[in-house]
């Protein structure tokens, strides 16, 4: 098992994903960022990918390796992340 990830890197790496998934609508990333400020990084995880998975955006491998890494460290199932699909 790799070393934990703390609270702040879960928080980047959702920002990253997010940045990245610039086609979904702007009220479901501030739901997102709203539930990473209440603390609801779990929540906010699984919100974000089923999101990016309904809305069929792509992510570049490295950064679903950074969410799969997140998703771990937070306990959430991987089905969260491994449906999610490569960029072209």
């Amino acid at each position: 098992m790799s070393e934990p990830i703390t609270s702040g890197e879960v928080t980047r790496r959702l920002h990253l994903a997010m940045d990245a998934a610039r086609s979904l609508p702007l009220g479901d990333l501030a739901q997102v960022e709203d539930l990473i400020q209440a603390g609801e990084q779990r929540v906010a995880f699984e919100n974000l990918c089923t999101q990016i998975y309904e809305y069929d955006v792509r992510l570049p491998l490295y950064l679903r390796a950074l969410l799969a890494e997140a998703g771990d460290q937070l306990g959430v199932a991987p089905r969260y992340w491994e449906r999610l699909e490569g960029a072209e």
